[in-house]
């Protein structure tokens, strides 16, 4: 049996054994693995444990339930329904496609998590950004994290009955915050969590103490998700502190025990996760930033927000429901009869619609002859693979470029991968720098995004080496005059110079821009530049 699959048998095993463990996010592609994954939870289970899975299009009013509007009319006095929170107690609660829950809905979760619900938490990550990820707020809340992706074959049930009174060995505290301190994790209750997980998996095997390969196991299920850096990293980064007389030599076995689980930790990260922490990329998850764009007000279509007591206004249209909802336990005291319902100004519940503003990242590519040919095609690579980042996302993208006597709008702003492709094979090199004009026409093309209910995030990739003006200024006095016209925007400018000039600078921040100095501006590393 390989790691991963034990791992994935015994993390269900465990879950069951130890309600303290919270829950789990799996991210998982779906199919006969992740099936056989919630049947090995769901058969170690006491028998009748709820089962409850969170339907995708959840409102907060629906986990925690309300009145029952039938009943209440038919009962002439409140009757309140259960929510889907109270429903899960002492069983599951599966929240499938959790990387596209509501923050409103997470939040209502969390929350309930912190007020003792007796309920394990079931996370499952579908989604295939790497910049996304279940919302924090629950990932914090959960001990276990587990990828079924790379898994063949189905996980069965734990074969072991267990026990649930294993203990820790002395020094596997301090082993486990050594390795939570390698991987930079930030917060203790992930370490608290690795304590309980090296437990649970030393009782799977009926074992008294916890041994090496249980902390091992809670090692890699609890903290290497969470990771923020590689080992060893942070260490390095340090200055080194000198050595104090007083300590006393440490003892050889917990010392020991602390580089094991390290070099664990460094032996078994994938190669995904250390890519990703390589790029300095925070891990899937953690971020906060989960999507782009704000939300804004939609009349016509869009989400459901949360409701409010009030009077329709503006965008807040009257709930009918909510509004019944509030009237109907006053029905006997306003003398409601006959079908009838009496409803007051005080019962107006308002709700809006709500969408999520989208994006579009405008690339203003320097294809002038002070870019060379090689950078020019390193920055055609870079800009197809954010192209095809912004496409998974749904964003837009638009592509502007500048060379001889002015700027030249190829692509205007589209969801089409392929044809953001075509515009890119037919950008030619050569010419004149005219920065300024390219700035201007950026501006202008930011300016039409933002009043299409869009948000702009407008990337140069230049040597910023202007050398053509729009008319009698200077070439370089002209491209500053023009910068302010980007002031407000969101704007990276990505200096492709083999050493940093001072005009580059001058120019990022005339524009209020992130200056970043990319001499050799590849892909991987424009991607990390834009994901942080």
């Amino acid at each position: 049996m390989s790691e991963a699959l034990a791992d994935a048998e015994a993390s269900a095993a465990m879950l069951a054994a130890d309600a303290g463990l919270r829950g789990v996010v799996l991210r998982s592609d779906g199919g006969p693995v992740l099936e056989g994954w919630l049947a090995a939870l769901r058969g170690r289970l006491p028998e009748g444990a709820p089962w409850v899975r969170v339907p995708g299009s959840v409102e907060p009013e629906r986990l925690t339930g309300g009145v029952d509007l039938a009943a209440t009319l038919a009962a002439r006095r409140p009757v309140m329904a259960a929510g889907l929170l109270a429903g899960a107690d002492g069983g599951v609660l599966l929240v499938p496609g959790a990387e596209r829950l509501e923050p409103g809905v997470a939040a209502t979760i969390a929350a309930a998590m912190d007020a003792g619900a007796g309920f394990r938490l079931v996370l499952i990550d579908e989604g295939v950004e790497e910049d996304a990820g279940v919302a924090p707020v629950l990932v914090e809340r959960v001990g276990l994290m587990l990828d079924l992706r790379g898994l063949r074959v189905a996980p069965s049930g734990w074969p072991v009955a267990g026990r649930a009174d294993a203990a820790l060995p002395a020094g596997a505290v301090e082993g486990l915050s050594a390795a939570a301190a390698a991987l930079a994790i930030p917060s203790l209750r992930p370490l608290l969590f690795a304590c309980r997980a090296a437990r649970a998996a030393a009782g799977l095997f009926g074992r008294a103490e916890a041994g090496e390969q249980d902390l091992a196991r809670a090692v890699r299920l609890v903290l290497m998700p969470r990771a923020r850096a590689l080992p060893g990293a942070a260490a390095a980064d340090a200055p080194p502190s000198p050595p104090d007389p007083g300590d006393a030599p440490e003892d050889s076995g917990e010392a020991a025990l602390a580089e094991m689980l390290v070099e664990a930790v460094r032996a078994a990260l994938p190669a995904g996760l250390l890519a990703a922490l390589a790029a300095g990329q925070a891990p899937r998850g953690s971020s906060g930033g989960r999507g782009k764009g704000r939300e804004r007000a939609a009349p016509a279509n869009g989400r459901r927000g949360r409701v409010r007591m009030g009077a329709p206004r503006g965008s807040w249209r009257l709930d009918l429901v909510e509004t019944l909802k509030a009237a109907a336990p006053w029905q006997g005291l306003r003398g409601g009869r006959g079908g009838v319902m009496r409803v007051s100004k005080s019962d107006f519940r308002v709700r809006r619609r709500l969408r999520r503003a989208g994006a579009t990242t405008l690339f203003v590519v320097d294809a002038s002859g002070s870019s060379a040919l090689a950078r020019l095609n390193e920055a055609k690579g870079a800009v197809e693979l954010l192209l095809a980042d912004a496409y998974v996302r749904r964003d837009e993208v638009a592509l502007i470029a500048f060379r001889g006597e002015g700027a030249e709008l190829l692509l205007p702003p589209t969801r089409s991968l392929a044809r953001a492709k075509r515009a890119l094979g037919d950008m030619v090199g050569g010419g004149g720098t005219p920065l300024g004009a390219a700035i201007e026409a950026a501006a202008a093309v930011a300016r039409a995004i933002v009043a299409r209910g869009r948000q702009a995030q407008v990337v140069f990739l230049t040597d910023a080496r202007a050398n053509v003006s729009r008319g009698e200024l200077p070439a370089v006095e002209d491209a500053l005059a023009a910068a302010r016209g980007l002031q407000g925007f969101s704007v990276v400018l990505i200096d492709s110079s083999t050493r940093v000039r001072a005009e580059g600078v001058a120019l990022a921040a005339a524009m209020g821009a992130r200056h970043v100095a990319l001499p050799r501006a590849d892909a991987a590393a424009i991607r990390g530049v834009l994901a942080r």
